[in-house]
């Protein structure tokens, strides 16, 4: 090429590279010259953004692919296959972690300026009703932060006076979980993740919500104070989205390539917005207004919906942030929205944006994009938006957000250079209507104004009065006195609990708080060492109380009392050792010698545990008063100690779980002449009213009032938010008689005036003395104080001081709803319908701990449903019963209107067509209509399942068999616990086998439904008949081998000589006489107990008591049977599938014959088959049951747990919780819904529910409908033909099975494999749930008993001796005249 061609070339080509590069150019020279920001802190797209956008991405896929990213929390929205979380152990998918309990825990802060924020949002867009509250914590404060803004139904709004003092940053909890505490609000963790619990009660400001701007400036107007208390259970309702790691690496692009990049360090701008995570849940609880939780205040049931927020970081958001805005939404069909932008003014990320999106069919996304762009948006506080538009993407998706923000409603917050205004707003989201909140962040740089309307004396003085209070002991200190067998008072290591007790060391701290007219007697404490060193220095002490621990343990009382007995006469007698001897003289002397006389003085117990956030024990141990001398007081050393292991008090801690051998501290105090005592209460102790201090007293020592034995003075004094005080209220008690030191040693009693005893002892003076020394505790204490008090020449003295522990007791509304799952939508559609075969009764705490995420686990996965390992998308609870939500399985795949297929599908499990066209719209209105692609990948599911449908089953048994949890090695608590854990996932294995299995039954039956109605758009009564014989004769049930093996027992029985001596005897004795029989009866009940011992009513729960357990119920049956035996009882026919399709009468073609004779076997095997993984479900579900009673066992002989059916109203995840803490909270809530579970065995959901589910009005409804005057009759669903007339046998519960008559008309609500053993007495059956592959569906075939299931109502409208007229055919239930 020479070089004119060259040339030429050369210029083609810088023609074509200025071609591209020239339009590029100028488009970027106009992208830099358009129009800046509005503030010079917002960055400008430069030149080269999309290499720095692209190059972002990069860095960003490196970063993630190195494994920083984080911490596995959130669950990866914009990454595909994203690993599960680590650190999970066996069962992490299902149950809370290490990790998730962490990031719930309080966080380390780093710097003056970290913070970490707890937020949180609800409202209810029906009745209006609202709450918003904020923690925030910080490192140079103790205390958190609070802000709370609580709107009741009607319009009425309460937020926090002023600036209140927080109880402790983040303390643990009654369960030994997070809590946080400030101001009367208390927020503590249940389930990490999953569960939170918050309480109030306190004074709340009531504000106008049409000026709630205006009344947070108003300077002049009086603030309206009044007492508040509310109680919400926080359900989640998504998975926790994480900060970093669940924000979109476009978004996160996007925001860097914006700003300057002036070093290598330009990708850790993203940190700057902290650590964090957001998630969606569900609020159920009550509020009340005016008059405290029982002072007569209406009372609001509220459940709200909306976002928990939690963010740490090294900077607090007040220190860093310029501008902000975060929008939260809650869509009434589901749909929910995160949307957050913020701007840096520190030279960090000024444009940056953030989110994400569930939406309505549960599937969680990241925002991918949107056109939220802070500059363009208000730049002031006084100019706040009325309208907004929000454009954004996430997943496939786009939606338009047009927002309405109501600002009359809006709350401001101020904090240290901060103002922000949280708004609640109406939009709508696309088409769905949606609620929800925008918080608009300021910079200010303007101190801030303090209204002479808001108080701010109490936190002033709070803050002095915990400041004045001293620290616990650090861990080096309490080391260091471990020996130590007295300590004074005055000693920073007698404030340890652990050393001396909840008494002595509550009275070391008030010490420290004593100024001129408040005292704390002096006095010392003998530590808990010394009694560890007394009973290791005598053999004989240390054998006797380890046999009152050995006779706890067997629960045998009369063993256990004798045993304290001896124990307790034998510390009582037993010398002192004589280094303890020695150390108590010394001290008591040093205490002699500073009073400078020889005082009386008081000896009181103080054990270890007492006197604490979840355990009083007030009581249970000895207090001796006005002891004298040194021999006195050592002898009350020793009756103290005594006491500890006294039946009463021993008692107590079984009852709590407590350590049978425990620590004692004992304290001894100058005694004081008290004029007048009492005890005071800073929450009135019945009501809980925060407002109202509770004042106890009467003439002379303060024993009468705390032992009862006066009827003493009674004072309420309210306070007000500035703790100005007030009597509200006064009684004059009888006060008989009052309690004084004698002269000669002890107290006595003496008689009152009668004039002295019809008046107040206390002066008005005195009363608000009190009151406002409560308070200061209080406030020092950082929550409500039970206080004895005693005055002696104008001085108070303080002789003691406990929290109230029974402010925090759980409500019996909390303990029904407490398991509850979350409701996202009004239009949810749940039903028992299903689940009420299988859960026929309430399930218990722990079943519903493992069973439901099982369950629900194994549902997502065959039914292709997003699954949320935090809450149940497809199997709930409510009420402690089990629901299956029918909109995230059955509606997830519909046609445009209710096909036949659909109807069958319905009957089939149903036992009729439950769905109306309302339910069916909601369906359509979440999920659409299904597309023809995904009509044939779920016809391809189903037949790729039904060919591995042996395989399954086959894997089943074999996962069964390789369950191991009764070996020796299990030898604590800690390790079965262990074993029960990772073997949950054994459990989930076969659910999913089960699951998988009952899809292609109900698959099968469909299939040969719809093909039998030939096309027919309405069932009529032969094609009930029809579908009930096609499943008529299905072989190899499980179920219905039950009662035939119990036939064959009870004809084995009445075919020998001793039948009419076996159905004499009662049931427990029958057992025995089987059990110790021989030759082919011993034989045959040993093989069925051998085969089905395992199964029993109610048989997914592990409470339930199995056949071999508990055999009385089976054999019964037997001997009834034995005792009406028929020698030519006719034995059921054998049908073949090509006879049986002959039968049919509703089919018209012979084609149709044909292809339901060669469906019919396939049918009738996946039915057996779905019996068989059930039947291996049920073993495993058995295999567990084994193994928590005997971990039951194991905690009571370890003296943790009282009674060893106590475990299965414990959750698991409360089980471990009880191993690690020795919770005596936790033991007192299992109980406590132990005694109520029979209330709530009363109550009864309907069929189908929509929205929050709410029991059905079980009064006595009106005698059914007819013809004529009296006529009951009752329409089914036809399972099996045939007509009868017999006596009614109505049964609630199986307790009530024993009115059963041979040839009875059993009339129930569903049944299980429990009631096999009575369907050979049966006439009859009829139940109210059920469809037509139910447990009585298929049993009552197999034996040929007329049936019909879906009757709602029968139980209602039929009871126990009527003469009814069942007729199979038609399906209908008849009561006629006898």
């Amino acid at each position: 090429m020479d070089a004119a061609e060259m040339g030429d070339a050369a210029l083609s080509a810088f023609q074509a590279a200025a071609l591209f590069v020239l339009p590029v150019a100028a488009w970027l020279m106009l992208s830099a010259a358009a129009a800046p920001p509005p503030h010079p802190i917002y960055s400008r797209p430069g030149w080269n953004q999309f290499l720095k956008r692209g190059w972002a991405r990069l860095a960003l896929w490196r970063r993630r692919r190195s494994g920083r990213r984080a911490r596995g929390l959130g669950v990866g929205l914009w990454a595909e296959g994203a690993s599960p979380p680590p650190n999970c152990g066996p069962a992490g998918r299902l149950l809370p972690t290490q990790l998730e309990e962490r990031l719930e825990g309080p966080q380390e802060l780093l710097g003056d300026e970290s913070a970490e924020v707890l937020w949180l949002w609800g409202d209810d867009p029906h009745s209006g009703a609202q709450l918003l509250l904020r923690m925030e914590r910080r490192p140079q404060r103790p205390c958190p932060e609070p802000w709370l803004h609580l709107r009741l139904p009607g319009g009425a709004c309460y937020t926090l006076p002023g600036p209140a003092p927080g109880r402790a940053a983040a303390t643990a909890g009654a369960q030994g979980s997070t809590a946080w505490a400030a101001a009367g609000l208390h927020l503590e963790v249940l389930e990490p993740m999953r569960r939170w619990r918050l309480r109030f009660n306190g004074l709340l400001r009531r504000i106008d919500e049409e000026h709630i701007s205006k009344e947070n400036n108003d300077e002049e107007k009086q603030p309206v104070i009044e007492p508040v208390s509310f109680r919400f259970l926080w359900r989640a309702a998504s998975q926790p989205v994480e900060l970093q790691g669940d924000w979109h690496p476009a978004l996160q692009a996007n925001a860097l390539a914006l700003e300057p990049w002036r070093d290598g360090r330009w990708l850790a701008m993203t940190r700057e917005w902290g650590e964090g995570y957001d998630q969606w849940g569900t609020l159920r609880g009550e509020a009340s207004a005016g008059g405290g939780e029982s002072g007569g205040a209406a009372v609001h049931e509220l459940h709200l919906r909306g976002l928990r927020r939690r963010r740490w970081g090294a900077a607090r958001a007040g220190a860093w942030r310029y501008r902000g805005l975060a929008l939260s939404a809650w869509g009434a069909s589901g749909l929910r929205v995160a949307l957050r932008a913020a701007a840096s003014a520190r030279g960090g990320l000024s444009r940056a944006t953030w989110g994400h999106v569930q939406q309505p069919d549960t599937v969680q996304r990241a925002v991918s994009w949107t056109d939220l762009d802070l500059p363009s948006l208000v730049q002031h506080p006084d100019a706040l938006p009325k309208h907004l538009v929000v454009r954004f993407s996430a997943g496939d998706r786009n939606y338009t957000a047009d927002v309405y923000p109501m600002l009359h409603k809006a709350a401001e917050r101020r904090s240290e250079g901060v103002r922000v205004f949280t708004v609640p707003f109406d939009s709508y989201i696309n088409t769905t209507q949606a609620t929800g909140v925008i918080e608009f962040w300021f910079r200010c740089e303007e101190p801030r104004a303090i209204p002479r309307a808001v108080p701010f004396a109490l936190g002033a003085v709070a803050e002095a009065a915990a400041a004045a209070l001293p620290e616990a002991p650090s861990a080096a200190e309490e080391a260091a006195a471990e020996a130590a067998l007295v300590l004074a008072f005055e000693e920073p290591a007698c404030r340890s609990t652990r050393l001396v007790g909840g008494k002595g060391a509550s009275l070391a701290l008030m010490s420290a708080l004593q100024r001129p007219q408040v005292r704390v007697p002096a006095g010392f404490c003998v530590t808990a060492a010394a009694l560890h060193r007394q009973l290791h220095g005598a053999p004989e002490l240390l054998s006797a109380v380890r046999r009152v621990e050995e006779a706890a343990s067997q629960g045998d009382h009369d063993a256990l009392r004798h045993a304290c007995e001896q124990a307790e006469r034998a510390l009582e007698e037993a010398p002192l050792e004589a280094s303890v001897e020695a150390e108590a003289r010394r001290a008591l002397e040093e205490l002699l010698a500073a009073e400078g006389a020889e005082p009386r003085v008081a000896v009181r117990s103080s054990a270890l545990g007492e006197d604490s956030e979840e355990l009083s024990a007030a009581g249970q141990n000895e207090t001796l008063l006005g002891l004298r001398g040194a021999d006195e007081v050592l002898r009350g050393l020793r009756r103290c100690w005594a006491s500890l292991y006294a039946f009463q008090s021993v008692e107590y801690r079984r009852q709590h779980g407590q350590p049978i051998i425990c620590g004692m501290g004992v304290v001894v105090q100058v005694m004081v002449p008290a004029e007048k005592a009492g005890v005071l209460f800073t929450h009135h102790p019945v009501s809980g009213a925060a407002h109202q201090i509770l004042i106890t007293a009467n003439y002379g020592l303060g024993e009468t009032v705390v032992s009862a034995q006066v009827e003493p003075d009674m004072i309420v004094l309210e306070r007000d938010w500035q703790d100005n005080l007030s009597i509200a209220e006064t009684s004059c008690g009888t006060k008989r008689h009052r309690m004084q030191m004698d002269d000669e040693g002890g107290v006595t009693s003496h008689e009152i005036e009668s004039s002295e005893s019809k008046q107040l002892c206390l002066y008005p003076e005195e009363i608000l003395r009190l009151g406002k020394i409560g308070i200061e505790l209080e406030n020092a204490y950082g929550g409500p104080r039970d206080i004895e008090w005693a005055i002696v020449n104008d001085d108070v003295h303080l002789l003691q001081s406990r929290p109230i522990t029974s402010l925090d007791a759980w409500t019996p509304s909390e303990l029904l709803h407490e398991l509850d799952g979350a409701i996202p939508t009004d239009t949810e559609v749940q039903t028992i319908g299903n689940t009420g075969e299988v859960f026929p009764k309430l399930t218990s705490p722990l079943a519903q701990s493992i069973l439901i995420p099982v369950l629900d686990k194994a549902v997502c996965t065959s039914a292709h449903a997003d699954y949320c390992r935090h809450c149940s998308n497809t199997i709930n609870t409510s009420h402690h019963r089990v629901l299956l939500n029918v909109h995230n399985t059955m509606y997830r795949a519909l046609e445009e209107k209710m096909t036949t297929a659909w109807k069958v599908g319905e009957i089939a499990i149903y036992g009729h067509v439950a769905s109306t066209p309302e339910l069916f719209g909601y369906g359509l209105e979440r999920y659409g209509t299904m597309t023809n692609k995904g009509k044939i990948m779920n016809l391809v599911d189903a037949l790729k399942n039904s060919v591995l449908n042996n395989r399954r089953v086959k894997k089943a048994e074999e996962v069964l068999k390789s369950i191991k949890m009764n070996d020796c090695k299990y030898t604590t608590p800690e390790m079965l616990y262990l074993a029960i854990t990772q073997n949950i996932n054994k459990l989930l294995e076969v659910a999913h086998f089960h699951s998988w299995t009952s899809r292609v039954s109900v698959f099968s039956q469909i299939v040969a439904m719809s093909i039998l109605t030939e096309g027919s758009e309405d069932l009529t009564t032969e094609h009930y008949n029809d579908i009930s014989l096609l499943l008529s004769s299905c072989s190899d049930v499980v179920s219905a081998e039950v009662p035939t093996d119990i036939k064959a027992i009870a004809d084995c029985i009445a075919k020998s000589e001793r039948g009419a001596e076996f159905c004499s005897l009662p049931p427990d004795l029958a057992v025995e006489w089987l059990q110790a029989n021989t030759g082919e009866v011993a034989a045959v009940y040993k093989k069925f107990i051998s085969k089905h011992g395992y199964r029993c009513i109610q048989e997914f729960d592990f409470m339930s008591e199995t056949w071999s357990m508990k055999p009385d119920d089976v054999v019964g049956t037997i001997q009834t049977m034995v005792s009406s035996y028929n020698v030519n009882e006719a034995v059921k026919e054998v049908v073949s599938a090509e006879d049986t399709v002959m039968r049919l009468k509703s089919v018209k073609h012979d084609k149709t014959r044909k292809v339901l004779s060669l469906l019919l076997p396939w049918c009738r095997r996946t039915v057996a088959s779905r019996e068989r993984t059930k039947a291996s479900f049920i073993g495993v579900v058995h295999q567990l049951r084994l193994a928590y009673r005997r971990l039951a066992q194991m905690l009571v002989a370890g003296g943790r747990l009282p009674d060893a059916h106590l475990i299965f109203f414990l959750t698991h995840y409360e089980l471990g919780q009880l191993l690690a803490t020795r919770s005596a909270a936790l033991i007192a809530k299992a109980g406590r819904r132990q005694r109520l579970w029979p209330q709530w065995e009363k109550l009864k959901l309907p069929e189908m529910v929509i929205g929050l589910p709410k029991p059905i009005d079980t009064s006595p409804l009106p005698r059914g409908e007819g013809d004529g005057e009296g006529v009951v009759r009752l329409k089914g669903t036809p399972v099996w033909a045939g007509t009868v007339m017999g006596r009614a046998c109505v049964v609630h519960h199986l307790g009530e099975i024993s009115q059963l008559r041979k040839g009875d008309i059993l009339v129930t609500r569903s049944t299980d494999i429990g009631w096999s053993p009575y369907f050979p007495l049966l006439g009859g059956v009829v139940t109210e749930l059920g469809g037509l592959i139910s447990h009585g569906a298929v049993v009552a075939r197999e034996y040929g008993l007329p049936c019909i299931v879906g009757v709602e109502g029968a139980t209602d409208h039929f009871k126990t001796g009527d003469t009814v007229l069942l007729v199979g055919t038609t399906g209908t239930l008849e009561k006629v005249d006898s």
